[in-house]
């Protein structure tokens, strides 16, 4: 949603979505074997597909395919030029601010990237400033470095602080430098530094511990936040004012555990109750019908909003309809091995 909010052409993502048809040849194609082996983390089953054994881990490799299936629907597709790593702080100060050092491996060996931008972001993101596009480098004095993302010690704020206000304690980040999905334009991040006071008590029982962690669980708001920040997006996009104020919003439920902010969503952010979105869908229904206006009359009917099916929605779309097709595929299949068996024994 973000990389499409930055103007990433709607064709890239599509195109990139060709992936389906590397997951109905996992099973038999080595190279797409491998490729989904390293995305799903099997490290293991590399040794067996690089000795050419891809028969030996034909089980392994079934779960993998429907490990994928399953995927498709969240739109998870696997970008070959990118990695998830642990970021790192330089130790040695030789980073510039908008630097950042990667050198990843594969199969235990260090290559080049070519490319000399990426970007860097983190899940969960919903700010349109939580993707930042920065140089990558080399120094010699970070060559032992391997499969972190070393962020640069110098600057006016931290660039991991700038990717949703996240820290060095242990977060994971996606790294790309796949050209197709690198903005050519980003947007200021957000201020992510809380202005509520944390709440501080000279001595905390051990009642007031247990009420604590009880209430911050009752009174998480980030999941409905992120309800609400989608039917948003998927109404109106992520450049939406409702969409700006819920990522806002997000960031301080994600610390109200910590300095005891009670978070309220304001009801102008809440999704229309069913109620009404049906009434609202039956009044644009009407209007469809009625007759054409005088163009020079005024519209008076402000009330509708004009949808659009943006690129994740053609995309979802796209894998349920792939989805189908393949289980009817694989239902298939199984018949006519049944048959086949069935044919033999008798």
């Amino acid at each position: 949603m973000l990389l499409s909010g930055l103007n990433i052409p709607d064709e890239i993502f599509l195109k990139k979505q060709e992936h389906f048809h590397e997951i109905i040849s996992m099973c038999d194609n080595m190279n797409v074997a491998m490729k989904y082996s390293l995305y799903f983390d099997r490290i293991d089953l590399i040794y067996h597909l690089l000795s050419n054994n891809i028969q030996f881990i034909q089980s392994e490799l079934q779960i993998l395919q429907k490990k994928a299936l399953e995927s498709v629907e969240k739109l998870k597709i696997p970008i070959t030029k990118s990695r998830l790593a642990f970021g790192v702080c330089d130790p040695y100060g030789v980073l510039k601010p908008g630097e950042v050092y990667f050198r990843p491996t594969f199969n235990g060996r260090q290559f080049m990237i070519d490319s000399k931008i990426c970007f860097v972001a983190k899940s969960p993101s919903y700010h349109l400033g939580d993707i930042r596009v920065l140089k990558l480098t080399s120094y010699q004095q970070l060559e032992h470095l391997y499969d972190v993302i070393v962020f640069p010690t110098k600057g006016q704020r931290p660039h991991p602080n700038e990717i949703a206000g996240s820290d060095l304690d242990g977060d994971k980040y996606l790294i790309c430098w796949d050209n197709d999905l690198i903005p050519k334009q980003t947007n200021k991040p957000m201020n992510y530094n809380s202005t509520a006071k944390v709440q501080e008590s000279e001595f905390i029982t051990r009642k007031e511990m247990i009420s604590h962690f009880a209430n911050a669980q009752k009174t998480n708001q980030s999941g409905i936040i992120d309800n609400y920040y989608n039917y948003w997006a998927n109404l109106l996009g992520v450049n939406s004012t409702q969409c700006r104020r819920l990522a806002e919003l997000f960031s301080e439920a994600v610390d109200a555990p910590k300095t005891g902010q009670k978070i309220r969503i304001p009801a102008e952010l809440k999704p229309p109750r069913k109620e009404e979105e049906q009434q609202q869908q039956l009044n644009n229904e009407m209007t469809s019908i009625q007759p054409v206006q005088d163009n020079n009359q005024p519209n008076t009917n402000n009330n509708n909003i004009e949808k659009k099916e943006f690129v994740w929605i053609k995309m979802l779309n796209n894998a349920k309809k792939f989805k189908e097709e393949f289980q009817i595929k694989l239902i298939n299949e199984n018949q006519f091995k049944s048959l086949s068996k069935e044919t033999l024994l008798n």
